[in-house]
């Protein structure tokens, strides 16, 4: 199961009416440790982590939802 087709640049583009996140949310923490998993153990992740990383300086909750997504597939593929 890829979860690539999930993510596209148009609906990740940051939208006038969204706010940005707060520092209660560790989306960079987040972020880090899916890039880590990425270049050592999971490729399979590669590209959507690369494009939620994009959007670092100002993640909004569309991206704290995508970076959701990548840790419950994660966790269902956990063999």
């Amino acid at each position: 199961m890829m979860i690539a087709h999930v993510f596209s640049l148009k609906n990740l583009k940051w939208d006038d009416g969204e706010k940005m996140l707060g520092p209660e949310i560790p989306y960079l923490n987040v972020i880090g440790a899916l890039m880590y998993l990425a270049n050592c153990t999971r490729p399979n992740i590669a590209f959507a982590v690369n494009l939620l990383a994009r959007h670092s300086a100002d993640p909004t909750h569309r991206h704290w939802m995508g970076a959701k997504c990548i840790l419950r597939y994660l966790n269902g593929t956990k063999s």
